[in-house]
Formats: C-alpha cells, structure tokens, sequence
C-alpha cells in the first residue's frame, strides 16, 4: 500500500510539474489534455480553452471528438466478432451485402478493409434522400471504380471503417454504441467514451475543433461532421478513457492474445495495421500508436 501510495504521489507531482513544461516547450501553441499513467496510476493536466473562449478552461475530464483514433476502437470489435464467429474476416463483402459477387468491391473481404488494401476510393458519403447509410456506401463502392485490385497495396480509407461499422451492426442486430459500451467499455472501465449519431450538443463537455493563430485559439470553421463516418471517427472520449483501451488492449483484456497481434502487425512496408499505426523509437522497440492526429 505505501509503495503504490508513494507512486501515485509521484505521477501526481510529475503531473503538476507537466502544465509549465508544456508552457515552456510550446509556447501558448498547445491546447488538450496530457495524461501521465503507469500501470497502478495516472494522473491528466488540462491545458487551455474547451471552445476558443479563454473563460471556458478544459478539465481532464473534457471529451474529445477523437477523430481517427476511432479505428482502433472499430479494429477491436470486428476482431471481437471474429472472435466470437459473427464474422469471418476472409468472407466477400457481397456475403453480407447487395453487391454483385463477381464485382471488385463484393470480392473485398473483411480483412482487407481493417487492413486499409481494399483498393476503394475514399470519398465523403452522401445519402440521397430517405437513403441510410449503409445504403449510401454499397451503392457508391458498387458504383465507382477501384483503386487498385484489393490485397495488392495500402491506402489509407476513411470508408472502408465506415463499412465495417455498418457490418458489425448487421451481423450483430446491435447498434455499434451498444457493442462499444458491452465489450469494450465495460471491461476496460472507460466512463466517458461513446460513438456519437449526430454533432455533439453544446452543454456536452466536449471540445470545440480549433485552430491556432497569432492571437490565439478559435473554432475550426471547417470541421469536418464524424458523425457521418462512425466506425472511421465517430468516437467521443476522454484522455483518461484512452491510456484505459490502451492498457486492456495491451494487457490482452479486449482480444486474445493471437487477435491483438494481427491488429497489431503492420502492412509490408508500412507503418499501418489493422486500425492503428506501428512506431519504431530510437531504443529499438515499437509502440502502439492510434493515429497521427485526432480532433
């Protein structure tokens, strides 16, 4: 007991020595939260404004459009559901929708998708009237042509998550929220994180996209909705929240332990796996990274 008190006292301490570090580091150029965590404890320190409003402080516990890093949480409960026989990662894509079965876009298989080498073109969805969503993806993968033939490159593609948030809904029967909060919020004890259907209401807790200026922080007025790319970026979460999937994914608590390796493999060549990216650091050693960037 007083060793593990002694240790959160000194990840506590590093934290309130955290915020004039990152003042002196950056300047007044960063804005978010920055969590220090070992395996027995963590401690965050907030930095700067929720919505460009210098009144309106973030805390540690401010949510987070997290933008791509939402792939990681999707990559999960696909394997999840292989897991659990809901979906055979080499199965077609026209097995589980209204695609011709000849056709590139119904040979690409579940894997190829999570892997980022289905060959699909990237594009924003845009659902006629009365069209769902998924409706929306089908008809436009079937439409437009191919990249590249599927499995022979990688190329980064915001919709093929997008569809594999559509399949885990249809193979399951459950909204993809619910699959989060079941199997992945609920063993790994994240309190704050959730996937969002629609722009975040004000009065959320959640932080305004911004950009920085010579005068400081304002919204982002060409933020881009992730509400209309759920399993790509429709996850709100807090920086506590992520050092906790962090933990569980790596400590073998969310997938076994042959599934966290096959996310965890990149592509030849790259640094790209299976909804997250793989970092080489001086030392020799590689770390799990989510995405480049989120907001």
């Amino acid at each position: 007991l007083l060793t593990l008190l002694a240790l959160v006292w000194s990840i506590e301490a590093a934290a309130n020595e955290l915020q004039p570090f990152l003042k002196q580091l950056t300047g007044d150029s960063f804005n978010g939260v920055v969590v220090l965590a070992t395996d027995n404890a963590n401690a965050s320190v907030a930095v700067g404004t929720l919505d460009g409003n210098a009144s309106n402080k973030l805390a540690t516990q401010t949510r987070f459009r997290i933008a791509s890093v939402s792939k990681a949480f999707t990559a999960v409960l696909v394997l999840q559901a292989t897991e659990r026989g809901e979906i055979n990662l080499d199965d077609p894509l026209a097995l589980h929708f209204s695609l011709p079965v000849l056709s590139p876009a119904g040979a690409v298989t579940s894997d190829q998708l999570l892997w980022l080498t289905s060959g699909s073109k990237d594009f924003g969805p845009s659902p006629k009237q009365g069209e769902s969503l998924r409706d929306c993806l089908v008809r436009t993968i079937s439409d437009e042509p191919m990249d590249f033939a599927p499995g022979t490159r990688q190329q980064y593609c915001n919709v093929g998550y997008t569809l594999l948030g559509e399949l885990l809904e249809k193979v399951t029967g459950q909204s993809l929220d619910a699959l989060l909060q079941q199997h992945i919020c609920g063993p790994a004890n994240l309190n704050a994180t959730s996937y969002v259907t629609k722009p975040a209401a004000t009065g959320e807790n959640v932080a305004t996209g911004l950009v920085s200026s010579a005068t400081g922080f304002s919204p982002d007025p060409d933020v881009v909705d992730l509400a209309k790319f759920p399993g790509a970026g429709g996850v709100v979460s807090t920086a506590s929240d992520l050092s906790a999937f962090a933990n569980a994914l790596m400590g073998n608590r969310l997938l076994r332990s042959s599934s966290r390796k096959r996310m965890m493999s990149p592509y030849e060549g790259s640094a790209l796996a299976r909804g997250c990216r793989m970092m080489p650091i001086p030392n020799g050693e590689t770390i799990f990274q989510t995405a480049r960037q989120s907001c």
